[in-house]
Formats: C-alpha cells, sequence, structure tokens
C-alpha cells in the first residue's frame, strides 16, 4: 500500500522497519528535499544497500537507462540504490518506466526519485495516482515568510540554543526567507557559540546578511515586482564585490525566458502552462515569472536584454565614465526596470537605461 507524508520523523518510521521498493521526495524548498533523501540513503546503507547509482533525469529521458541501472550486475555489492534526480518536471513516459519496473525489482536493489515541488497537474494524472498506490511519497512541506521563525527556533533547539524574539528575528530577516541560507547560519551558531541563549551581538556578527550572497535571489526580487528589495540586495552585493559576470548570466537567462514565454503566448497563442514548460520554467519559479509578464511586453523584455549586454561590457570596462558607466549603477537601474519601479533620486531610468 502506498503511503504519503511529510515530516522527518513520519519518514524515520516510515523507513524504521525496510525500505519500500520506491521512494519519491518532492518539495519546493531544496534544504528539505535534500535531507529527507539523505536519511534514505542513511537507511538504506545501513540495510545492506551499499552501491548507489545516481541517474540525473532531464526532459530528454531514457527510459533504457533506467532498465539498464536496474538490471546490471555488480562486483562489488549485492544490494544497491538507484538515485534518480529529477531536472524537470516528471512526465508521464518517467511513470510508466517506474510503472513498469517495479514488479520487476528484486529484493535487492530499491529506487529512490528526487524532485520539485508536485504540481496538482502531475499528482492527478492516472500514471501517478497509480504509483501512489505502491510508493512512499514524502511530500516535504513548504516553509513560507511566517513559518520560518518556527522553523529556525526548532533547529536552534536541536542543537541546544535558544534565541529572543528579536535574535530570531534578525536571523531571519538576514537570510532573507531563504532556508538554505538559514541552515548555514544555523550551523555557524552551533559551531561558534556554546549552547543557551544566543547572544545578540554575537548573532550579528556571525550571521552575515545572506541576501548579499544571492545573486540569483535578486534576480527574483526583481521579477517578483519588489524594486526595494532588489535595490537593497544590489547594494549590499556590491558592497562585497560579488561577482558582476554572474549576475549578468542570471539576469540574461531570466529575461530569456520571459520573452520566449511572452513570445509564444502573444504570437504562437499557445497554453501559458506550455509556454512554461518549453522555456525550462518549473514549479516554485512559475509564480514570479507569471508576475513579471504581466509588467513586461516583448518590446520591453528586448530592450532589457540589450542592456544586460551593456552590464556586460561594462563588467569589461567598456561604457564611459562617470556614474552612469559603473555597473552596479546600471545593474541596479536594470533590476528596478525589471521590477516594474522606478528608481529615486535625479537620475531618470529612461536616461539611465538609454543605449549608448
Amino acid at each position: 500500500m502506498g503511503q504519503r507524508i511529510s515530516t522527518p520523523a513520519q519518514l524515520r518510521q516510515a523507513i524504521g522497519q525496510g525500505l519500500p521498493p520506491l521512494t519519491w521526495v518532492s518539495g519546493d524548498e531544496l534544504l528539505l528535499v535534500i535531507e529527507a533523501a539523505d536519511l534514505v540513503r542513511a537507511r538504506a546503507r545501513k540495510l545492506g544497500f551499499e552501491e548507489r547509482e545516481v541517474l540525473d533525469i532531464d526532459a530528454r529521458f531514457d527510459r533504457s537507462r533506467l532498465v539498464e541501472a536496474t538490471q546490471s550486475t555488480s562486483l562489488f555489492a549485492s544490494q544497491r540504490l538507484i538515485d534518480l534526480r529529477l531536472n524537470t518536471k516528471p512526465t508521464r513516459e518517467l511513470g510508466d518506466a517506474l510503472r513498469e519496473l517495479l514488479p520487476r525489482l528484486d529484493d535487492g536493489t530499491r529506487v529512490l526519485v528526487s524532485s520539485a515541488h508536485l504540481e496538482r497537474a502531475t499528482t492527478s494524472t492516472a500514471w501517478f495516482e497509480a504509483l501512489a498506490k505502491q510508493m512512499l511519497w514524502v511530500e516535504t512541506p513548504r516553509i513560507d515568510a511566517g513559518a520560518l521563525g518556527k522553523w529556525v527556533t526548532e533547529r536552534l533547539a536541536a542543537q541546544k540554543q535558544q534565541a529572543t524574539p528579536a535574535v530570531l528575528a534578525l536571523i531571519t530577516e538576514r537570510t532573507e526567507g531563504n532556508l538554505l541560507a538559514a541552515h548555514q547560519a544555523i550551523q555557524r551558531l552551533g559551531l561558534l557559540l556554546p549552547p543557551g541563549e544566543l547572544p545578540a551581538e554575537a548573532v550579528a556578527e556571525i550571521v552575515l546578511d545572506s541576501a548579499r550572497f544571492e545573486l540569483f535571489g535578486l534576480v527574483d526580487a526583481a521579477l517578483a515586482g519588489d524594486p526595494a528589495r532588489a535595490v537593497r540586495m544590489a547594494r549590499s552585493l556590491a558592497a562585497e564585490d560579488a561577482a558582476m559576470p554572474l549576475l549578468c548570466w542570471a539576469l540574461a537567462d531570466a529575461i530569456r525566458k520571459l520573452l520566449r514565454i511572452q513570445q509564444a503566448l502573444q504570437i504562437e497563442r499557445v497554453a501559458p502552462a506550455q509556454a512554461m514548460r518549453a522555456a525550462g520554467v518549473f514549479g516554485k519559479r512559475e509564480a514570479i515569472m507569471r508576475q513579471a509578464l504581466r509588467r513586461l511586453d516583448i518590446q520591453t523584455l528586448g530592450h532589457l536584454l540589450q542592456q544586460v549586454a551593456r552590464l556586460d561590457r561594462m563588467t569589461k570596462g567598456v561604457g564611459g565614465t562617470g556614474p552612469a558607466a559603473d555597473p552596479w549603477f546600471h545593474a541596479e537601474t536594470l533590476l528596478v526596470a525589471l521590477a516594474g519601479g522606478h528608481l529615486p533620486g535625479p537620475v531618470e531610468l529612461s536616461a539611465a537605461l538609454a543605449d549608448d
């Protein structure tokens, strides 16, 4: 019989007596998916599944690779775990391959699937419902801004540390609601501070403003239409001399995807979900991309893409002199335009984004 669970405690209990033939771990929060999958891997090793074969699954899924992985023999271990990492939305072809495979699995083989959050369009399909009746499905929870404080408190308690409401607010604010950043901050606090109540000054020094390391989070803030947050993050990154080429790449990638989707919607008249999938946008990111699409038309996106190219030239020292030629100044104005806002100050956005 299939089972659907969500918490680490439930997972430990579910696999306490053994591993089912198929375990599927999904969720919006990468950290929680990794941790749940790690619990499964650790349990597999304890049960003697010492060999692990990792298969990365993309849009060009080849079921023969899965069949080969389960049928090939090993000289080193009689029991093994097939670890499937989904980098795309799960397809019917993958589902059918797993359904055909399960009855043929011997006692020496187990399958683990890790993926992003599974949308209703996937979980309501016949192939997934059939699989759900046979597998252990771990649907990790989504930790939004409102739940982050409780999550941090529980993690601190696990390492015998406590935080006052003010210190807790400091940790959550400086990690920008980013679970991976919060996790790293908590680990540093456990390593550098003793058990007990955490002193505010020490926490302020140890928990760096993780936003300055989050170049992709910066782009997402702009896509979500939050110019104030985008500017604050950009200035933190600039103060840390962050990698501008990576920011250029992240901006160009996001804008090209938006342009591709907008062209599919406006010119080819395809359905929004189909346009998103064709552009390689899945899961949690669809929501912020939809927000950006409501603000940005094809012409504006084309212009913004030109400005990313200009920003790239600036990082190489090509772009004139003065404040308007500073890469971070230009990045800031570009991010504000992407967010649909207006940059305060004497410099008009339209002039700052004018072509050379």
